[in-house]
């Protein structure tokens, strides 16, 4: 019974650092480019679609907490960025409020990579 909690604590410790991860990499990464990250650009992993979805779970976390914004750009094209960051940018006159939740199929993965012509994840291992 022992080994049990200590497998939930190490997976809930596991989870809460990849997504201290990924917002401090989001922040880094808007930071250096000056503008909201295209979104599927950022959670795709082009070699793991596992990767792909573990992304996707750990930035929701991210945006139901109020840390990251999800938003359409001026093109219409999914964005993610800080929440802190932006104010009065163009990403944020769309904000999907506070939940995000997004599907994808292994066949739509395969297509987005394809399509983003991705070979690295901006998100590493």
């Amino acid at each position: 019974m022992k080994r049990y909690v200590v497998i939930a604590a190490t997976s809930h410790e596991t989870t809460t650092e990849d997504v201290s991860r990924i917002h401090e990499l989001l922040t880094a990464l808007h930071g250096r480019l000056g503008r909201p990250l295209p979104y599927h650009e950022f959670v795709i992993h082009p070699k793991s679609f596992s990767r792909t979805c573990e992304n996707i779970f750990h930035l929701s976390f991210l945006v139901n907490s109020g840390h990251v914004r999800i938003a359409f750009d001026e093109n219409g094209l999914l964005c993610a960025e800080p929440a802190d960051q932006g104010r009065g940018s163009r990403s944020s006159e769309n904000p999907l409020e506070n939940a995000f939740v997004m599907t994808l199929s292994m066949q739509q993965w395969k297509d987005a990579v394809e399509a983003l012509q991705l070979m690295e994840p901006a998100i590493p291992d």
